[in-house]
């Protein structure tokens, strides 16, 4: 119960979303791969795959596809402080914008035997990225993602809207 409260908490506190991976636990030797539609603006299709380095060390790349917009591609790694929180650091490269560094951090915590709940919060010169989003467990291999994302980029129109996405575990 306190799980949940605090993260009903966080998620409040958050208000937003973004436009980016699940947070997900990967173990050491995994590896995630994935898809994701997203509704905000005239939609985002996305791909990505994440790769468990070490215990605690995750590299990842996401390519998006922004209709009508250009596409995104993003590199990065991500730190576990412990088996919910992660810090993250990485490089976007924005079609409009160019090569921008980034950082941030990212929760999840299980609510319930198939649900996981996870927040992300992401900052570079270019914008502020938010993601809120439920993990639903399908079988031992496949999630189901639902979330909602907010990316307020300077310069440009905010982009928000309700994602849903396929991951596969290996």
């Amino acid at each position: 119960m306190k799980k949940i409260l605090g993260l009903t908490l966080g998620l409040s506190a958050m208000a937003m979303a973004a436009l980016a991976a699940p947070v997900t636990y990967v173990p050491e030797g995994g590896t995630h791969v994935g898809y994701g539609y997203n509704g905000a603006r005239d939609g985002s299709h996305a791909l990505y795959a994440e790769h468990s380095v070490a215990d605690q060390v995750v590299v990842g790349v996401e390519y998006r596809k922004l209709i009508h917009e250009g596409n995104e591609l993003d590199i990065y790694g991500k730190y576990r402080l412990n088996n919910n929180v992660y810090v993250t650091v990485g490089n976007r490269d924005i079609d409009q914008v160019g090569h921008k560094f980034y950082a941030g951090v990212e929760g999840m915590t299980y609510l319930s035997d198939k649900f996981d709940g996870y927040a992300s919060f992401k900052y570079s010169s270019a914008e502020k990225e938010y993601k809120v989003g439920a993990l639903y467990d399908l079988n031992p291999q496949f999630d189901l993602d639902v979330n909602y994302t907010y990316q307020d980029r300077d310069k440009t129109v905010d982009r928000k809207g309700v994602g849903v996405g396929l991951n596969y575990r290996f």
